[in-house]
């Protein structure tokens, strides 16, 4: 025996993904869809930056999808990326996990490659405030080649849409998290990271992470759905549009 602490990252990995599917509903519908763009797009040759990766959810559907891609998935959470780089996954060197701030405008330089055909994000760019977002789409034009795409599957909201619509559309969310919640078969989010917690083997990580995160519980920073095609539009994509849509629930898309 030499000390060392087996992690089930399958079942980790497997967790994550039931918690983030009961907390964004139809999120595998969006998963394709933004896969049935890039397939439309680019048949099947690309290279892919997944930003926000997280343990590397979108990053491993789309080489599944695309055995001629290659993906770099890129996030700053030290425990999630721990996750992501264990998690036993064929991808014959496709994939490459980089360790990075998008508040940090020099993010780009840790890249292992410096121009894309797609940058990707799901679920992540929310925590980004306006400022910070608009660096990193700056970012993002500077390293999409030619006819590159970015597709952003996030929660956005219009500020053009009436209040009594952005209500209703929030309290039908709210019933289908609690119906994909209350069987016990998915953890919530605040369950599925209490119980990580108690894993041998990763306090070192979640001490780094509540280093670079002491106020975790609160991430969002709105930023209107007609500010985020603003801002693209000022980084220099010629098209930015809403190409798929299942209550707030958004994929927005910009071209070069």
């Amino acid at each position: 025996m030499d000390g060392r602490v087996e992690i089930d990252f399958k079942y980790w990995t497997a967790e994550w993904e039931k918690q983030q599917n009961a907390h964004v509903p139809n999120r595998e519908e969006r998963f394709q869809f933004m896969l049935d763009e890039l397939e439309e797009m680019f048949s099947g040759e690309f290279t892919a930056l997944d930003l926000g990766c997280g343990p590397g959810s979108l990053s491993r559907r789309l080489l599944e999808r695309f055995p001629q891609a290659g993906c770099v998935a890129l996030d700053y959470d030290p425990v999630l990326l721990f996750i992501g780089k264990n998690f036993e996954f064929r991808d014959e060197g496709r994939l490459s996990f980089v360790e990075a701030n998008l508040v940090d405008a020099s993010w780009p330089e840790k890249l292992p490659d410096k121009k894309f055909q797609a940058v990707l994000s799901t679920t992540a760019l929310h925590w980004l405030p306006e400022e910070s977002l608009k660096k990193t789409y700056e970012k993002i034009s500077s390293i999409l080649g030619p006819r590159g795409v970015f597709l952003n599957g996030d929660h956005l909201y219009p500020e053009s849409q009436a209040p009594g619509l952005t209500e209703l559309n929030a309290r039908i969310r709210h019933r289908k998290e609690l119906n994909a919640l209350s069987d016990g078969k998915a953890p919530n989010w605040n369950t599925w990271w209490a119980n990580l917690r108690k894993q041998q083997g990763l306090e070192e990580l979640f001490r780094e992470r509540d280093r670079r995160y002491p106020d975790s519980d609160h991430h969002d920073h709105p930023v209107s759905l007609e500010r985020h095609m603003e801002l693209l539009e000022n980084a220099g994509f010629k098209e930015t549009g809403v190409v798929w849509q299942n209550l707030d629930n958004r994929v927005l898309m910009a071209l070069k």
